[in-house]
Parts: structure tokens; sequence; C-alpha cells
């Protein structure tokens, strides 16, 4: 108990100094005997090896448990959005398949009221000329 306390403790010492020196280069201080980065580095080893050594195997099983399962849950996700991709795809293609063919009708009708357009009487009443009577 008293090592993991120590080496807490020393790590918490470590972050506090690398803190300081990062407010003194800021406020333009004295320049730090490490640099903040180097510093920052030292100090996250030193708490990430005493984290290390003051866990018990029930705890990393637990934290193994917690990571399996928010893993688990990105993974339904994951499929669910996977899903849902196709089927948006595949309304895509459809929507797509269908404007082609208005495309392609609407073609078609410019093309009629291209061949009527000769056909219609002068003045674009809209309507043929009516037929002479008896003929």
């Amino acid at each position: 108990f008293f090592f993991c306390f120590h080496a807490r403790r020393s790590a918490v010492v470590a972050q506090l100094a690398c803190l300081q020196a990062m407010k003194r280069s800021h406020s333009g201080g004295d320049a730090p005997a490490a640099p903040p980065k180097k510093a920052m580095i030292q100090a996250q080893g030193a708490s990430s090896a005493t984290a290390h050594g003051s866990m018990t195997e029930k705890l990393l099983k637990k934290q193994n448990a917690n990571l399996a399962s928010a893993k688990a849950n990105l993974q339904r996700e994951l499929d669910d959005t996977a899903g849902q991709l196709r089927q948006l795809q595949s309304r895509l293609a459809q929507r797509e398949t269908a404007l082609s063919v208005l495309d392609r009708h609407w073609a078609q009708l410019e093309l009629r009221l291209g061949a009527a357009k000769p056909r219609l009487p002068p003045g674009g009443g809209g309507r043929p000329a009516p037929r002479a009577a008896g003929g």
C-alpha cells in the first residue's frame, strides 16, 4: 500500500511540476528546466506506470469487459449504419432509374410536339383549322 501511495504521489508531483513549468513558460517567467512537452510525457509515463502497477487483476478484467461491451455496441452501430447505407443506395438507384425513364418519355413528348407543330394553323390557336363543310 505504501509503495502504491508513494508512486501515485510522485506521479501527481511530476504532473504539478509540469503544469507549473508550462505556466512559467506562458507567463514569460524563467524558462523551465525541461520543455513542457517533455515534462508532460515524463509525468504521463510515471502516472501510467504507477496506475498499471496498482491495478488488480479484477479491475483489469472489469475494464476488459467494459471495453469489450463498448466494442460490441460500436460494431452493432456500424452494422446498422451499413444496412441503412445499403438501403439508401438502393433507393437512390431506383430514383435514378425512374428519372431516366421520365427523361426518355419527356424527350419522346418533345419529338411528338415538334412533329405536330407544322400541322397547327398559323397564329397558334392551339386547335387545328376547321374543315370545310361537305368536303
